[in-house]
């Protein structure tokens, strides 16, 4: 496993940057292998001294089959954030998103290709 374009580094300044100690890193995906995918996250380290898991917030974090919806409202319920104080980064913008009226909260693509 590899880290795509400039993403190691993002996680590394978010795990290390003061200027980021207030935020959560939660990851996402609608694996249909999160027996796979968890695992891995203690694997892929993003500086000398942290992890994907270190950086993220793991009791949040929805890596399992579902849909967007239901991983962002399990984000909130667990979380207490309202979802206009989340910011969701897709790898793409074919990315299986969920109807906007159904949630309102800040998206931003990533240019990983």
């Amino acid at each position: 496993m590899d880290f795509l374009e400039d993403s190691k580094e993002i996680l590394a300044e978010l795990g290390t940057d003061e200027r980021w100690s207030g935020s959560q890193v939660v990851y996402v995906s609608r694996t249909n292998y999160p027996e796979w995918a968890v695992p891995l996250l203690s694997l892929m380290d993003v500086s000398d001294s942290q992890t994907m898991d270190d950086v993220g917030h793991s009791d949040w974090n929805q890596i399992y089959p579902g849909n967007k919806k239901r991983h962002f409202a399990d984000i909130a319920k667990k979380s207490g954030y309202e979802y206009k104080d989340m910011v969701s980064v897709p790898m793409h913008e074919t990315v299986n998103f969920f109807e906007p009226s159904y949630v309102r909260f800040t998206f931003c693509f990533a240019n990983l290709t």
